[in-house]
């Protein structure tokens, strides 16, 4: 015990002298460790708890794991992850993201079960396992926990109405730590992408599922090389005069065993891992090439929401266009009017950009998202893409052509040319027309072609 009297921790040393003539006798040596020991301790408790929330973190989940999955009882594992939570930290700040995520942890931990543990994985996620609770009550305890993080929480005095999806993994004979929680994560990975503010429980197709994806990413990535992707064209027609004005540039993927991945699969698959960028110059040129051919005088190109935020991608197209010599005004741009909306700060200056080179860009998809007069009168754009569900039934259906001829008027009140999608018979065209649409896409006027055949379209 110290002066103060605080205990103190000493190393000790003792030497034995005994046998020395000239000593006879023990020689003991003691240094206080007390700071050493403290410091070590610290250490300790940094390595394994979290610096935010002061749960544990993903390095003492693993050696718990280790250890309960030693004994034979009920185990299972549920990742929690807080919906959108980025756009809490970019709207208010990383600091006050900190706080949400030591009150959300701080209301999940009274609920906790003893003898279970929660613990703070990474980001907005967190990990529980529940032991010695049966499957079904462990689901529905996720369920619970789901419900306790949508109450509304306080925050530094603001109000948050937070939702979280989650993924549960059970044990099973061959379960391991890493194995437990990889089946995790994709059980929550696939609830983020099906059903939101849900839970899903992992399964085998789920693993076969991740396999194949992981197959088909690593086969995408090496798509344009092995001469695996061709870019088709759909014809884009005048409507009153019934002649091919322009295109539609489409994406397609033959993959080496000849299956033909439908871009709605292989789409996301490049958005979510960030290839989309890559297809995307592809694609841009190649039909910069087929301009350049003059089989079509005007062709359009989607963007997907990564190349939109991508800041490099007006200098790549105007650097492109200067290098073929192609007017700007004949390659045009599609983007979804969602995404423009939700990130109209970002999305609006880079399509501002795109225009400012003399392309044109155009909203896809119109008329089945927000379609407002206050976000079309501040957007920059050239036209206005009518979904194909707004077309479909205008020839049977007087409201639904009501409806179409609504959206038409409001394009043409803000100045903006009309394109319909999805036509296949010659009623909705002459219906369109007749409406004031200027132009349309559709199988009535051909299906999307190969590159090759681009100067076989012909308009009915």
């Amino acid at each position: 015990m110290g002066a103060d009297g605080s205990w103190k921790t000493l190393a000790v040393v003792a030497t034995n002298l005994l046998d020395d003539d000239t000593e006879l006798g023990v020689v003991i040596s003691a240094t206080d460790v007390t700071a050493l020991r403290a410091q070590e301790s610290h250490l300790r408790e940094l390595a394994f708890q979290d610096h935010v929330t002061a749960l544990p973190n993903r390095r003492c989940l693993l050696e718990r794991l280790h250890v309960e999955l030693d004994a034979p009882r009920p185990l299972a594992v549920g990742f929690i992850d807080i919906d959108h939570f980025r756009g809490i930290t970019d709207s208010l700040g990383h600091s006050f993201g900190d706080a949400v995520l030591r009150a959300t942890a701080e209301r999940l931990l009274t609920l906790i079960p003893r003898g279970s543990f929660l613990t703070h994985f990474t980001g907005d996620t967190f990990v529980v396992v529940l032991l010695d609770l049966e499957p079904d009550r462990a689901i529905r305890f996720v369920w619970e926990l789901l419900q306790a993080i949508a109450t509304p929480l306080f925050v530094e005095r603001r109000e948050l109405n937070l939702t979280a999806t989650a993924g549960v993994a059970l044990r099973s004979a061959a379960t391991t730590p890493e194995s437990i929680l990889r089946d995790a994560d994709a059980a929550l990975t696939r609830g983020k992408t099906h059903q939101r503010r849900g839970v899903e429980v992992f399964t085998e197709e789920m693993r076969t599922q991740a396999i194949d994806r992981l197959a088909m990413e690593t086969e995408l990535r090496h798509a344009a090389e092995r001469g695996e992707l061709s870019l088709f064209v759909q014809p884009v027609v005048n409507l009153a005069q019934r002649r091919v004005e322009g295109g539609e540039a489409l994406l397609r993927w033959t993959r080496r065993c000849g299956e033909q991945v439908p871009p709605d699969v292989f789409i996301p698959l490049a958005e979510d891992t960030g290839l989309i960028i890559s297809l995307g110059d592809w694609v841009l040129g190649q039909a910069l090439g087929v301009l350049m051919t003059g089989k079509v005088q005007r062709l359009s190109v989607n963007l997907s929401p990564r190349q939109l935020l991508d800041p490099g991608l007006p200098a790549r197209v105007e650097r492109l266009l200067r290098l073929l010599d192609i007017s700007p005004e004949r390659l045009l741009f599609e983007v979804t009017e969602n995404f423009v909306v939700e990130n109209f700060g970002i999305a609006g200056g880079s399509l501002a950009n795109l225009r400012q080179l003399g392309c044109l860009v155009g909203l896809d998809d119109f008329g089945t998202g927000y379609s407002s007069l206050a976000y079309l009168r501040r957007l920059p754009v050239d036209f206005l893409k009518l979904d194909r569900v707004l077309v479909q039934d205008i020839d049977t259906d007087p409201q639904a052509a009501r409806i179409a001829e609504t959206v038409v008027v409001l394009a043409h009140a803000l100045g903006l040319p009309t394109i319909a999608e999805g036509i296949e018979r010659p009623e909705q065209a002459e219906g369109l027309a007749a409406m004031g649409c200027e132009y349309g896409q559709g199988w009535l006027f051909g299906r999307p072609q190969p590159l090759g055949a681009t100067s076989d379209m012909v308009a009915i």
